[in-house]
């Protein structure tokens, strides 16, 4: 039978599997944030039917802000435009600006 003796670690075997571990362990955190940029967002989007209310309940040349769909109403003379609130660029909310 041949006997395995416990020969410790030389500081050159040490340092280089910290090095791997080390290497491992940011290749696996990069990994995970690519797989997180890759995913699509799942929250909300267009398409969705939200009652706002009637036509007439808004004034001519009025701005109201509708916060279940996250847009602003506008009526005109001419009809009613919806304007979505979100920043296309960061997309954090946008104020309405007169």
């Amino acid at each position: 039978m041949s006997e395995k003796t416990n020969k410790p670690l030389s500081r050159s075997q040490f340092l280089g599997i910290a090095w791997a571990g080390s290497i491992a362990l940011i290749f696996a955190q990069a990994a995970v944030a690519l797989l997180k940029f890759i995913k699509p967002v799942s929250s909300g989007g267009f398409g969705g039917s939200i009652y706002a209310g009637l036509i007439d309940e808004f004034a001519i040349k009025s701005v109201n802000r509708i916060l279940a769909g996250r847009f602003y109403i506008s009526r005109t003379e001419n009809g009613v435009i919806a304007l979505w609130q979100k920043c296309t660029h960061l997309g954090c909310a946008v104020p309405w600006v007169e």
